[in-house]
């Protein structure tokens, strides 16, 4: 069966995953990144401390996977170091896979897809109900996307002109996390808001069944999922992929942490 995310880029194929994972229910807020990090790179600072952090690269997001990492004593998932005022990251090379690191991290695709789907690959979490480009109601109960997002604070896109909308609005953005319904592992957002990074580099997947993947070992652009308060209805999809070079910041990017289970399986971080 085809869905409406699937590409050419990512056809249908089967996934394994043998190692257990904890993800952070909500994007990560600009409270939170505030908190740890020292600022807030957010575009709509307006929305609130509640809402998520966007206007993120992926670099600062290692980052920030590392600064919580070291707030509890765990091993660093990347090697960061700052070049012409911006900071850079990538996987640690201590680490093979980043299944491996118990530290903090950003989910790898086929992490982030599982956990989307609510822990099923053969659910599609979306139907094929898309009314118009932004009109999708089988996306309102838990999605923030371009047919819903109408906001009113100061700083807020002006989306007057846009067309094919479910409600219409003035003003767009970002929203307060977990205002939505979860799906059924309890995470919230994970279609819109912010598209969310993943660690992997972009590359076409391959048709052939494949086990703990984790992307290319080198690549131009770092990928990005779910969908945010800008997209059409087509791209607010388990399976839509977008990409972008990993120091770029946009007004439509965050992301969540997660790490690998120890062993010894301790209460879960993410409370």
């Amino acid at each position: 069966m085809d869905e409406d995310g699937e590409r050419q880029d990512n056809p249908k194929h089967q996934v394994r995953l043998t190692n257990a994972f904890w993800m952070q229910p909500t994007e990560v807020t600009q409270e939170q990144f505030a908190e740890l990090m020292g600022f807030n790179p957010a575009r709509f600072v307006k929305c609130g401390p509640r809402c998520p952090v966007d206007q993120v690269s992926w670099d600062e997001a290692a980052e920030y996977c590392n600064a919580l990492s070291q707030e509890e004593g765990l091993e660093f998932c990347y090697d960061c170091w700052e070049s012409k005022g911006k900071v850079h990251c990538q996987p640690s090379k201590g680490y093979p896979m980043p299944y491996d690191c118990k530290g903090y991290r950003l989910p790898t695709e086929a992490e982030w897809e599982y956990a989307c789907r609510g822990g099923d690959y053969n659910t599609v979490t979306v139907d094929n109900n898309i009314q118009g480009p932004r009109n999708a109601p089988s996306l309102d109960p838990g999605s923030w996307y371009g047919g819903n997002c109408g906001v009113s604070y100061e700083g807020a896109h002006d989306c007057s002109s846009w067309f094919g909308r479910q409600y219409e609005a003035f003003k767009c953005g970002t929203h307060p996390v977990a205002a939505k319904m979860p799906n059924s592992l309890g995470l919230y957002d994970m279609l819109g808001n912010v598209w969310e990074w993943c660690s992997d580099w972009y590359g076409e997947y391959m048709v052939e069944p494949i086990t703990d993947p984790a992307g290319p070992k080198f690549g131009r652009y770092r990928v990005y999922r779910g969908g945010s308060w800008l997209s059409y209805a087509w791209h607010v999809h388990p399976a839509f992929r977008g990409w972008q070079p990993a120091d770029l910041r946009f007004g439509e990017n965050g992301f969540r942490c997660v790490r690998t289970v120890p062993i010894d399986h301790p209460a879960t971080p993410f409370q």
